[in-house]
C-alpha cells in the first residue's frame, strides 16, 4: 500500500513542471515499532525544524491517527491531506486545516461472490493479524458480515503465529472458503512481509482463498471484489496538488471513495474448478492462458510468408532474366578494374620511388577507361588544419582542369565522413543530406553530376582519397564497384607511404652521415667482435691515428685493457640485457700518452641489415678528470685545514678557560675576600658606607659566577673527567636555570672510555643546538637524547618552536662547524626542520670510525 501511494503521489506531484517540489517520506510502522507516538514527534520536530513544509500526506489509519495527536504541535496550520484511511474509523476529531479522501474494503461484496461461485459453502473462516490496522479491518469485515450469519458459520483466525495457522488451514472442514486481508504482525509479537505471507496461505489451505486488496492479486487468492487502492491514492495525489498550487483546504470537503471491482485470478478459478460462468457482468479474470491463434499464429503467419515468398521467387527468376545482361556488362567492368589493379600492384611492388609517380598516374588512367567517368583524382586531408592537397588527377579529354587544392571549409561535410573512415557517393548532387549543403553548393558550381569518395586505410599521414567524378550523366556506384576502388586505394597509398618511407630514409642516412663526419664527440662503428668499422674524424683526431689506421683495429686496444666489467658489460649488451651503457675509461693514443674518456655504447639495429652493429661514443674526459682530482685535493686541504683550525679553536678555548680559572677566578675570590675584611673593620655606624660596600660585593660575586660560567662553557672539565653523559646533564642543567628554556635530557648508558675528540664534538654539538634554541626558537622546552645502539653514538636535539625552512638557503656557521665536527669523526648530521614545527637536530658516529680518524690525524 505504501510503495503504490508513494508512486502514484511522485507521478502526480511532478506532472506540473512549474512546481519544484522537494519530498521526504518517513513511516510510522506501529506493528514493528510499537505505538510511541511521543518519541516519534520528538524525532520528527528535530529532523524538520529547521525545514519549511508546506504540504503533509498521511497514507493510512496509522497516520492519521499520529497526525491528530501531534500535527498541531509539530506543523501547526500546515495543510494535511490523508488517504487509504478505513471510513468507518475516521477520528470524529481531524486535523486542522485537513482534507482527504476515505475508502471501505468491500468485505460483504468479497462474501457474496464467494457464495455465488460456492452455493455450497457452509464455513467462512476470516484471516488476518493483530496490528491496529488489521484490527480495523476486523471491525469492518464483522460489521459486513452480519447479514450473512444465518446462512453460513464465521470463524475469525485473528493473531495464530504463521506456522500454526498454515497448520490451520490445511484442515479446514468440507464446503469452507477462506478471506483473506493481511498479516502484518501475530499475537505473539512477530512481524510479517504481507507479500510472502500470501502465497504461502494460498498454498497451505484446502479451500479457496478470497481477498479484498489489489496488491494481492496474483499471489495466490481466487480473487474477490477489489478495492480500487490506485484511484482512491491517485485521489488524495490530487488533492494535495491542488492545494499546492493555491487552492483551500477548506474547499475540498472530505471523499467517501468505494469503487470496488471484481478481479478474479483464472488460475485459482482452474485449480479450484470455479464455473466462470457464474461471474456478474464486468467482471475481470487475469492470467487466462493463451488460445490455440495466439499460440500457434507464428507458424501460420510463417507458413503464409513461406508460401508468399515462393510466389515472389517465382517472379524474381522471371526479372532476373532482365538483369543478367546488365550483370554481363557489370562483371566486364569489375574484370577490367580488376585487371587496373592486379596490374598496378605488380608494378608498384617492387618500383623505384622516382617511378612511383608515373605508375600511379598510370593506374588512375585506367581507371577512367574502365569506368568511362570524366575524372579520377588522388588527394590527401592533412592531418592538421590545412588545405587538401591534390596530388595526382587524370581527366577525360575536353574536361576542364581542377584546382590542385581546396580548404576543408569548401566541403565539411564531406571532410569529416572522409576522416572518420566512411564513403562518400551521391548518385546526384541533390541527393546530398540538408546537412551538406555547403558541399552540394561546391560541386553545383563546378558541374558535377555524380561524385564517389573512397577513403585510404593505408597511408600514414593524413587521409588519402580515392575521387570518381562525373561532369555529363549521373550515374550509380554500387557496393562491389566500391569495394574494389577501396582496394586500389589502398594500393596507391600504401605506395604513396613506402615511398615516404624511402625518401625518409634516405634523408636520415643522410643527416646521420653529416653527424658521424662533423661530430666533434668521438663515433666508432663495430662489430659484434669489438673490430671497429667505421671511426669518425673527431674520434681518430683523439687519438691521434688516421681513418685507414682505425680500421680494423680492436677497441681492447685503444683501452689498453680487458678488464672483467667491460666484458660483462659488452656480453649483456649483445644479448639485449641491457640497451645501452655507460663507463669511464683511459684510452692509449698512437704516441703513448693516455686520455680519459667517457663511453657511450649501445646497439645500432636495422630492419635492412642482417647482423647489428654497436655504435661507441668517446666524449675526450681528461681536463675535466684533472680538474676533479685537483678539486678532491682542494677540498682534502681545506677538510684538513678545518680540522686543524677546530682543534686550535678548541686548544684556545681551553687555555682561555683555564687563565679565566686559575688567574682571573682566582684574583676575584681574593678581591672577594678582601672587600668581606673591609666591610667588617667598617664601624657600625657608617650605615651608607656598609650598603655600598655589600653592593660591591655582591656584583663582585655576580661576576666571579660569570667568569667561572665563561670557563666552563669555553672547556668543561665535566666532559674530561666524567664523561659525555654528565657533561650533557650539567649542560641541560645550566640552560634550564639560566634561560626560559627548560632542557629534559634522556641518556642510556654510555661508555666512559670515548676518546676526547669524539665526546667533545657531541658536547659542542649540544652546546651550539640548545644555544640556537635559546636565540631564536622561541621556544619554552627542548629535549636532548643520548643513545648508543650497536657501536654507535646517536645525539638528538629537539625544539619545539618556529622552526625554518630547511630548503632556503643558510648563511650562519653554525649548522656548518656541526657539519665539520662530525666529519673529523666519521659522522653524520641530520637536520629536520619546518615553519612552524620546531627543528631537530641529530648527529650519530660510530665510535670504532672515530678512534681511527683520530689515529690517522
Amino acid at each position: 500500500m505504501n510503495s503504490l501511494s508513494d508512486r502514484e503521489l511522485r507521478q502526480v506531484l511532478s506532472s506540473d513542471q512549474a512546481l519544484d517540489i522537494q519530498y521526504f517520506e518517513e513511516y510510522t510502522e506501529t506493528y514493528r515499532l510499537g505505538t510511541q507516538y511521543p518519541a516519534l514527534a520528538d524525532i520528527l520536530r528535530q529532523k524538520y525544524s529547521t525545514q519549511r513544509i508546506d504540504l503533509i500526506a498521511a497514507v493510512g489509519q496509522t497516520a492519521l491517527r499520529f497526525l491528530c495527536a501531534y500535527s498541531d504541535k509539530l506543523w501547526p496550520q500546515i495543510p494535511v491531506v490523508f488517504f487509504m484511511v478505513e471510513s468507518d474509523e475516521l477520528p470524529e476529531t481531524l486535523p486542522p486545516n485537513s482534507t482527504g479522501v476515505t475508502g471501505s474494503l468491500d468485505f460483504s461484496g468479497t462474501l457474496a461472490l464467494a457464495l455465488r461461485l460456492q452455493p455450497d459453502t457452509r464455513h467462512v473462516f476470516y484471516v488476518s493479524g493483530v496490528s491496529v490496522d488489521e484490527g480495523i479491518n476486523l471491525r469492518s469485515a464483522k460489521r459486513a458480515f452480519q447479514p450473512f450469519a444465518n446462512k453460513v458459520e464465521i470463524s475469525y483466525l485473528v493473531g495464530d503465529p504463521l506456522q500454526r495457522l498454515l497448520t490451520r488451514l490445511r484442515q479446514l472442514p468440507p464446503h469452507s472458503i477462506v478471506i483473506y486481508t493481511q498479516i502484518l504482525q501475530d499475537a505473539n509479537g512477530d512481524t510479517y512481509v504481507p507479500t510472502e505471507v500470501c502465497p504461502a496461505i494460498s498454498a497451505a489451505a484446502n479451500a479457496p482463498v478470497y481477498g479484498v486488496l489489489e496488491t494481492q492479486t496474483g499471489l495466490g487468492i481466487v480473487g474477490g471484489s477489489i478495492m480500487a487502492m490506485k484511484q482512491n491514492a491517485r485521489e488524495g495525489a490530487e488533492r494535495s496538488l491542488r492545494i499546492l498550487k493555491g487552492k483551500s483546504v477548506q474547499s475540498l470537503p472530505v471523499k467517501h471513495f468505494t469503487p470496488s471491482h471484481i478481479i478474479m485470478d483464472w488460475r485459482q478459478m482452474q485449480r479450484w474448478q470455479l464455473a466462470e460462468t457464474r461471474l456478474p457482468s464486468g467482471s475481470v479474470v487475469l492470467f487466462r492462458e493463451i488460445s490455440f491463434w495466439e499460440r500457434y499464429s507464428a507458424p501460420i503467419i510463417g507458413t503464409i510468408i513461406f508460401v508468399l515468398a515462393q510466389s515472389a521467387l517465382i517472379v524474381w527468376l522471371l526479372l532476373e532474366r532482365k538483369r543478367r545482361k546488365q550483370a554481363r556488362s557489370s562483371l566486364a567492368r569489375l574484370y577490367s578494374l580488376e585487371l587496373v589493379a592486379s596490374e598496378l600492384a605488380t608494378k608498384l611492388s617492387d618500383c623505384p620511388a622516382d617511378r612511383v609517380e608515373a605508375e600511379i598516374e598510370s593506374g588512375l588512367s585506367g581507371i577512367l577507361a574502365a569506368e568511362r567517368i570524366d575524372r579520377v583524382s588522388w588527394f590527401v586531408i592533412p592531418e592538421a588544419n590545412l588545405p587538401v592537397t591534390q596530388i595526382y588527377s587524370v581527366s577525360r579529354t575536353g574536361i576542364p582542369e581542377e584546382p590542385c587544392f581546396f580548404s576543408r571549409a569548401e566541403l565539411p561535410w564531406c571532410t569529416a565522413r572522409l576522416l572518420s573512415g566512411e564513403v562518400v557517393t551521391a548518385t546526384g548532387i541533390e541527393n546530398l543530406p540538408a546537412e551538406a549543403s555547403c558541399d552540394q553548393h561546391y560541386f553545383t558550381e563546378r558541374w558535377v553530376r555524380s561524385v564517389a569518395l573512397i577513403p585510404s586505410t593505408s597511408i600514414t599521414s593524413g587521409k588519402g582519397v580515392l575521387a570518381l567524378i562525373c561532369f555529363v550523366v549521373e550515374r550509380e556506384w554500387p557496393a562491389s564497384l566500391i569495394s574494389r576502388l577501396g582496394v586500389l586505394g589502398n594500393i596507391v597509398g600504401s605506395a604513396l607511404s613506402r615511398k615516404c618511407a624511402q625518401e625518409q630514409q634516405r634523408e636520415s642516412e643522410q643527416r646521420f652521415r653529416h653527424l658521424f663526419e662533423q661530430s666533434s664527440i668521438g663515433i666508432a662503428l663495430e662489430d659484434t667482435e669489438g673490430r671497429l668499422l667505421y671511426t669518425n674524424p673527431a674520434l681518430s683526431s683523439m687519438l691521434g691515428y688516421t681513418d685507414e689506421e682505425m680500421r680494423g683495429l680492436n677497441y681492447a686496444q685503444l683501452t689498453g685493457s680487458d678488464e672483467e666489467e667491460d666484458r660483462i658489460l659488452f656480453e649483456e649488451l649483445l644479448v639485449g640485457c641491457r640497451e645501452s651503457y655507460q663507463i669511464e675509461r683511459l684510452h692509449m693514443r698512437k704516441d703513448g700518452t693516455r686520455i680519459w674518456g667517457r663511453l657511450n655504447v649501445s646497439m645500432l639495429k636495422s630492419a635492412g641489415q642482417p647482423t647489428p652493429l654497436v655504435i661507441a661514443m668517446v666524449d675526450d674526459m681528461t681536463a675535466r678528470k684533472e680538474s676533479e682530482r685537483e678539486l678532491e685535493q682542494a677540498h682534502h686541504e681545506l677538510h684538513n685545514l678545518t680540522g686543524r683550525l677546530i682543534q686550535a679553536q678548541e686548544q684556545e678555548r681551553q687555555r682561555i678557560a683555564r687563565e679565566l680559572h686559575d688567574d682571573v677566578g682566582q684574583r676575584l675570590a681574593a678581591l672577594l675576600v678582601e672587600m668581606n675584611i673591609l666591610n667588617h673593620c667598617l664601624p657600625a655606624e657608617l650605615t651608607a658606607e656598609h650598603a655600598a660596600v655589600s653592593d660591591i660585593l655582591r656584583e663582585a660575586d655576580e661576576l666571579a659566577t660569570d667568569v667561572h660560567d665563561m670557563s666552563h662553557r669555553l672547556h668543561s672539565s665535566t666532559l674530561r673527567h666524567l664523561g659525555l653523559k654528565s657533561a650533557l646533564r650539567e649542560l641541560c642543567t645550566h640552560y634550564s636555570t639560566h634561560s626560559q628554556l627548560h632542557v629534559e635530557l634522556a641518556a642510556g648508558e654510555v661508555s666512559a672510555a670515548l676518546p676526547e675528540e669524539f665526546t667533545l664534538c657531541f658536547y659542542r654539538i649540544a652546546q651550539e643546538a640548545l644555544n640556537n634554541a635559546v636565540k631564536h626558537s622561541g621556544s619554552n622546552r627542548a629535549t636532548v637524547r643520548l643513545l648508543n645502539p650497536d657501536g654507535v653514538i646517536r645525539v638528538e636535539i629537539r625544539d619545539f618552536g618556529v622552526g625554518f625552512d630547511s630548503t632556503a638557503p643558510r648563511t650562519g656557521l653554525g649548522l656548518a662547524s656541526m657539519r665539520e665536527r662530525l666529519q673529523m669523526i666519521g659522522g653524520r648530521l641530520e637536520v629536520n626542520a619546518a615553519l612552524g614545527g620546531g627543528v631537530e637536530i641529530i648527529a650519530e658516529a660510530e665510535v670504532h670510525q672515530a678512534s681511527l680518524m683520530a689515529k690517522a690525524r
